[in-house]
């Protein structure tokens, strides 16, 4: 329609080949309407518009056929998938089954437990504060075994102190100081 329309007038419409090129081109956004309504001023708007509606809507179909097509498909998929996953949990044994039905809190704190890259410093913070409160107690330990120590020496010195009781009195205080918990 175009080649009969325009093309004793312009070259991009003299034949069928130059005039689908011209009419690509005019899709794609590149034309010339001042062009076309010089060489026909009545049939150069109604041609333009009536074939950029027809093409809009043409591609526009061809558009959904192609959403449509790849949305069947993904759905076929899901599907399988979920009679997998079905087939997958009928094998587990009741034990299994159990262990699956995890709370959605534990899940959620599971899974940010994953993720988490800062989850093993937190477990090594907490070792360390251990062992530096064992540290502790074990000093507490010692020096409470050192004052003791100096304390009964100070009284053997006076003359105050029986050296048996002593003994009994420090295996004790030792044994009493070594018991950290942990």
């Amino acid at each position: 329609m175009a080649n009969n329309i325009f093309g004793a007038d312009l070259y991009g419409y003299r034949g069928l080949a130059n005039a689908s090129t011209q009419l690509m081109l005019t899709l794609l956004g590149q034309f010339d309407l001042e062009e076309l309504t010089n060489v026909n001023s009545m049939w150069a708007p109604i041609f333009f518009a009536s074939f950029m509606i027809m093409m809009f809507f043409i591609m526009l179909n061809v558009f959904l056929a192609i959403l449509n097509d790849a949305y069947s498909s993904v759905q076929e998929d899901v599907k399988k998938e979920a009679e997998y996953e079905e087939w997958k949990y009928n094998r587990l044994s009741d034990e299994q089954k159990e262990a699956l039905k995890m709370s959605w809190t534990d899940l959620m704190w599971y899974t940010l437990d994953l993720f988490n890259p800062f989850a093993h410093d937190a477990d090594l913070a907490k070792d360390k504060k251990r062992r530096k409160q064992q540290d502790k107690q074990a000093a507490e330990a010692a020096s409470h075994q050192a004052s003791v120590k100096a304390k009964k020496q100070q009284q053997q010195k006076d003359g105050r102190l029986n050296v048996d009781a002593d003994a009994e009195n420090d295996d004790q205080s030792l044994a009493d100081a070594k018991t950290v918990d942990v």
